[in-house]
């Protein structure tokens, strides 16, 4: 996202959606005794990208919002999505 932040501020209006997940929510890892069920705990490497997506989505939608408030910056769950991971 860094690397496409120079393109964005000379922009007009623009959408960035980023695909994150709620296991990425430090709230709710830190508020439920086993979040989400029977997902183990031990999914460091995922919950933490997760986790850093969201950040970095909070911080564009700051910096760029203020500069093109007619622009969106989200992040989103899509929920449960079976694949072979």
């Amino acid at each position: 996202l860094s690397a496409c932040l120079p393109a964005l501020k000379r922009a007009g209006a623009f959408k960035v959606l980023n695909v994150s997940s709620g296991l990425g929510s430090c709230s709710l890892a830190a508020h439920t005794r086993r979040a989400f069920g029977n997902i183990a705990a031990t999914d460091l490497a995922y919950r933490s990208s997760k986790a850093a997506l969201n950040m970095a989505t909070a911080l564009a939608a700051l910096e760029l919002g203020e500069s093109h408030p007619q622009s969106c910056v989200v992040a989103f769950d899509p929920g449960w999505v079976a694949t072979d991971m």
